[in-house]
């Protein structure tokens, strides 16, 4: 390949990773997770510009998002008139008008749909995503996320195997001089090759040659929001190794050109020669594949009876076992205890009948922690076409999990949410309904809950809430029975049970759980403590057309509690 067509191909592969990256790694990322931060509870509390409610359920949002992505450096709840509602970044800092100095939460506010964008801010430039968010239909703000450009160099980077870095025309709103902001470089001396003096206008694409070094430059403008250049992204990238190569195959050409006329004579032994040459060639890239396989893909093999015959490196850093600490144990080594057994037993059937196993898993390290993986496990055979074991290949999914995990907990409680109860209602329904099994629904309310509020303060009541909600987490005991907070005081739990008798009992051992917690509460006309009127509905899951017949009968049957009295269970039975 000619050095021009090898330069024009490495500057089409470096811009493609840099606009691809943009559009996966910021714009459609962010915008998903800004969606997701957001509940029913948050908007009520933007509704009401109650700053305290707002930070008590975001804060732990926010301190759990930073711990997995450390490249978000601002996050803003805008009221819908500009003025700053709050900053969980800097949470001292509200009230100004961010609006009156940048374009996007100005433009925001107008036009009531997300915007992406590069950026200059207050402290510097941020690549940002703002949604809208309404509350009963009407406008009330919107939300911003600001996210370091250093991610895009660190991604780039790392994929090409580059060096980066951020120019800034203006290095803030404030700020008027050129400088570097951010840079990747791992080559320090690179920045030497920037044009004197770091002139914005002189950086462009160029090759630097440097002795017997060659550099290629590629540098791409950034356009703000406002259509304004306001820096530029600049990649090196060292084609010295291929410039050298490039330097030898010219005078190789040559050289073989005079070797030609010897070789005539010679012509066999020099087709051997290039063959072995070839075969060299072709192994050692096939090494270097299986090294970087190795390396970056989480694999391991077993034997037929599930013993570990190989893991690969990638595994091993993973989970925090050493090679030798896997090497012979079983599979089961890495299998968490919050896996449900039918998984397993799902895996094993599948692939002992020789198809190909797909799905997600939980694995336990080796420190107790632990790490999700996507799974494809196909089996193996030998020469002859026996069946020796199976490979199990793995994508590292648990950043992904724990994202996943945070949409449906609520945020003061941490038991499930609204959220997860109407996505997962309907699937439980369906499944009782396929085996012909019982469906029980538990809706509660806590007994003159807003009078305890008025009477002992909203810090004390979100107490009562957080020990509410634990009382009902340690009153179930089997995997797939699920504990929810549906909103304000109001409580429901999905449980199973072979017998219309039990889910009576179990109801009431639940009522009288919850009373003796003996939270006092001297305005409860039902008990001196906390209780709470429970709605119990028990039917065989082909008797129930859909999640919100059952949700109904079973609002009913709780203001029937209350009618009678509170402080008891009122069932369909």
């Amino acid at each position: 390949m000619k050095l021009e067509e090898f330069k024009r191909i490495n500057f089409e592969k470096t811009k493609n990773s840099y606009l691809k990256n943009i559009e996966i790694h910021l714009k459609k990322y962010y915008f998903k997770i800004a969606n997701e931060f957001v509940d029913d509870a948050i908007l009520k509390a933007v509704f009401l510009k109650d700053r305290d409610l707002l930070l008590d359920l975001t804060k732990q949002k926010y301190e759990t998002l930073k711990t997995v992505d450390d490249y978000v450096k601002q996050v803003h709840f805008h009221q819908s008139n500009g003025v700053t509602l709050l900053r969980l970044h800097q949470t001292d800092k509200f009230g100004d008008n961010i609006a009156l100095i940048r374009d996007m939460p100005r433009t925001i506010h107008k036009e009531q749909k997300e915007l992406f964008g590069f950026e200059l801010g207050i402290h510097g430039l941020s690549y940002r995503v703002l949604i809208p968010l309404f509350y009963q239909n009407n406008y009330i703000g919107a939300l911003e996320f600001g996210v370091s450009p250093q991610k895009i160099l660190d991604i780039v980077s790392y994929i090409l195997d580059i060096d980066g870095m951020l120019f800034l025309e203006g290095e803030s709103i404030e700020k008027k001089s050129n400088i570097v902001q951010y840079e990747s470089a791992k080559n320090k001396q690179l920045l030497d090759l920037m044009p004197k003096e770091k002139k914005y206008d002189e950086i462009q694409n160029q090759d630097i040659y440097k002795g017997n070094n060659l550099y290629a430059l590629y540098s791409f403008d950034i356009i703000g929001y406002d259509k304004k250049n306001i820096g530029k992204f600049v990649f090196f990238s060292d084609l010295s190794k291929d410039y050298q190569s490039y330097l030898s195959y010219s005078k190789k050409m040559f050289f073989y050109f005079i070797l030609s006329l010897i070789i005539t004579i010679i012509i066999i032994n020099y087709t051997f020669n290039i063959f072995i040459k070839t075969l060299e060639n072709a192994y050692n890239k096939i090494k270097r594949y299986a090294d970087l396989i190795n390396k970056n893909v989480i694999i391991s093999s077993t034997d037929l009876d599930g013993k570990i015959t190989f893991v690969s490196d990638a595994l091993i850093e993973t989970c925090g076992y050493s090679k030798d600490e896997l090497l012979g144990q079983n599979h089961s080594i890495m299998k968490h205890p919050d896996t449900k057994k039918e998984i397993h037993d799902n895996l094993w059937k599948t692939i002992t009948e020789d198809k190909i196993y797909n799905g997600e898993i939980k694995n336990r390290k080796k420190d107790g922690g632990c790490f999700w993986v996507k799974v494809s496990v196909s089996t193996d055979y030998n020469e002859e076409g026996e069946k020796i074991g199976y490979t199990a290949i793995k994508e590292n999914i648990t950043d992904k999990k724990i994202i996943e995990e945070i949409s449906i907990r609520d945020g003061l409680t941490n038991i499930y949410n609204r959220r997860h109860f109407n996505e997962i209602f309907p699937k439980l329904i369906n499944s009782a309904r396929r085996k012909g099994e019982l469906v029980s629904f538990l809706l509660m309310d806590i007994d003159h809950f807003k009078q305890y509020n008025d009477n002992y303060g909203h810090q004390m009541g979100d107490n009562v809430l957080i020990s509410f909600a634990r009382c009902l987490k340690n009153s179930i005991k089997r995997a797939d029975d699920y504990a929810f907070r549906l909103g304000g005081e109001e409580f429901g739990i999905i449980f199973k049970c072979e017998t219309k008798e039990k889910a009576i009992e179990f109801a009431d051992r639940l009522r009288k759980n919850i009373e003796d917690l003996q939270i006092i509460h001297d305005f409860n006309g039902a008990s001196k403590f906390i209780t709470a009127s429970i709605g119990l509905v028990c039917k065989n899951a082909n008797d129930i057309n859909d999640m919100d017949e059952i949700y109904k009968e079973a609002d009913d049957l709780l203001y029937k509690a209350k009618e009678e009295g509170r402080n008891r269970v009122v069932h369909n039975l």
